[in-house]
């Protein structure tokens, strides 16, 4: 264990425990830490950030029993103790109770609207909850309290990225590259970005810096294969692929990546063994399934093709394609009431029917 001896040590003091705690819990000795706020809680039971100090120690070893109760101690002595508020969000985001997690924000941030850690929790509240404009409000707000902060641009830049925010992601990107010009992953999500912007000179240029800078990494191919698919480049899009799968032969993603590509093309045989590798490397991954059920039903083997919906079902019940994917595999088998059922199921998970009017109306209306 790490031994602090530079602090002044007075454990009859609530002040030097206090301070003792936090250099402690700094150097991530967290049960020594919280020998230290007992110290200080034991000398000054009324400090009630003493408390909630104790309670972030708890919440680092994982005991949130305790955690909870010595933030709601510290709220009992001080309603605006802000760490303490702070700390029981993530208390209850723990425990699966985001509304309680998302009240304490909204208090931690009426209390302290400066706090930019709470914007940053609060925004990825609000993205979980599939509410991306108040969630993109916090990230700015993060954004303009810390400028500077790598890790508000690194969370602010996911977050666009999969909400498709194009120019607030490539905002956070470009910080992210001026913080470390050898980020290769700031590289290759912008150049996404770029590339979803039309900016497909700029995409390309950003993928090759990022897989001169990690060269071994196939994510990087993998990126750069995206960007070329989207630019109707195919060959040279499996060729990164391929690359991709040299670098990583065990890396399911680069075989669902490549499969993917080929199932586009309508080489069937080298799509399902791809999808296959994926599904053997990645059992967990509803993708992998998803695109091997697709195979199937282009071989017209609706019983097979349904077998693997299920199971991309059963890992992501939210996903509205595999829910009309299957409806299309149903109604192969003739199953016109189960394909109703599922076509009505991907409608109210957001599957847009009116792309598929014409096939709805000759093939599932009874």
């Amino acid at each position: 264990m790490t031994e602090i001896n530079f602090l002044p040590s007075d454990p009859d003091q609530a002040e030097r425990g206090l301070e003792r705690g936090v250099a402690y819990v700094s150097a991530g000795e967290f049960e020594l830490a919280i020998a230290e706020f007992d110290r200080a809680i034991g000398a000054e039971p009324n400090n009630a950030e003493a408390w909630s100090a104790r309670g972030t120690a708890y919440v680092a070893i994982g005991d949130y029993k305790r955690a909870l109760a010595d933030y709601e101690q510290a709220l009992v002595i001080d309603p605006s103790e802000y760490t303490a508020l702070f700390g029981r969000s993530t208390v209850y985001l723990a425990q699966g109770e985001p509304d309680l997690a998302l009240a304490d924000l909204n208090d931690t941030i009426a209390e302290y609207p400066d706090l930019w850690g709470a914007y940053l929790a609060r925004g990825a509240q609000y993205a979980l909850r599939d509410e991306p404009e108040q969630a993109l409000e916090d990230f700015d707000r993060a954004a303009e309290l810390e400028p500077d902060n790598f890790h508000v641009h690194d969370r602010r830049a996911d977050f666009c990225f999969r909400y498709g925010y194009l120019e607030q992601a490539v905002f956070s990107y470009d910080r992210l590259i001026d913080f470390n010009p050898g980020n290769s992953e700031a590289y290759a999500g912008r150049a996404i970005m770029y590339s979803q912007m039309g900016r497909r000179r700029q995409a390309i240029s950003d993928l090759n810096r990022a897989v001169k800078i990690a060269p071994g990494d196939p994510d990087m191919y993998l990126a750069r294969a995206r960007v070329k698919e989207s630019n109707g480049k195919l060959r040279q899009a499996i060729n990164e692929c391929n690359r991709a799968v040299r670098l990583a032969p065990d890396y399911g993603i680069a075989y669902l990546n490549r499969g993917r590509i080929l199932l586009s093309q309508g080489k069937i045989g080298t799509a399902m063994a791809d999808f296959s590798q994926a599904v053997d490397l990645e059992p967990d991954n509803p993708d992998a399934y998803m695109g091997r059920g697709c195979v199937h039903l282009e071989c017209e083997d609706a019983d097979l093709a349904i077998a693997d919906f299920n199971i991309a079902i059963r890992l992501d019940p939210a996903n509205p394609d595999a829910y009309f994917q299957r409806s299309v595999a149903y109604l192969h088998q003739g199953n016109i009431s189960q394909a109703n059922a599922d076509l009505q199921t991907a409608a109210t998970l957001g599957f847009d029917i009116g792309e598929v009017a014409d096939f709805v109306a000759g093939g599932f209306r009874t």
